[in-house]
């Protein structure tokens, strides 16, 4: 089954839509993919931009087999990776370094500086390999 879905495409040298997105999506660019296909599983990388949603769009996304990585440059300032935690849940996250473009350190340290009220051992290690080995079915 083919779905297609109206996505942002925009090219800010031209007027008109073509195929080439060339603009960082929001999570909120995401929503309606999940909303037309909500059984599949999602990985998102590099949650880069906005990550607000409105009450409806995050019962979604909390509803969704979804997996973020680490690694997305939103996760700082307000959104800590441990206050993304409590706000997705822990479930929702995984290990991301950006290598090879990056050093894989940085990621790591994301995971491993979590204190213990932040995180316990069980839940970092869900974030460094078991939410990817449930998304994957390894």
């Amino acid at each position: 089954m083919v779905f297609f879905i109206k996505t942002p495409r925009f090219n800010p040298a031209t007027d008109y839509k073509v195929d080439v997105i060339t603009k960082e999506w929001t999570l909120k660019n995401i929503v309606p993919i999940v909303r037309e296909v909500p059984d599949a599983k999602y990985i998102i990388v590099n949650l880069a931009t906005s990550i607000n949603l409105n009450d409806e769009e995050m019962a979604l996304i909390k509803k969704a087999e979804i997996l973020f990585d680490t690694s997305g440059r939103s996760i700082r300032g307000d959104n800590t990776l441990s206050e993304l935690l409590n706000r997705f849940g822990k479930e929702k996250f995984a290990f991301g370094s950006h290598s090879p473009i990056l050093d894989y350190l940085s990621g790591q340290l994301r995971i491993e500086s979590l204190s213990e009220a932040e995180a316990d051992n069980e839940t970092k290690e869900l974030l460094r390999s078991g939410n990817a080995k449930k998304i994957l079915a390894i």
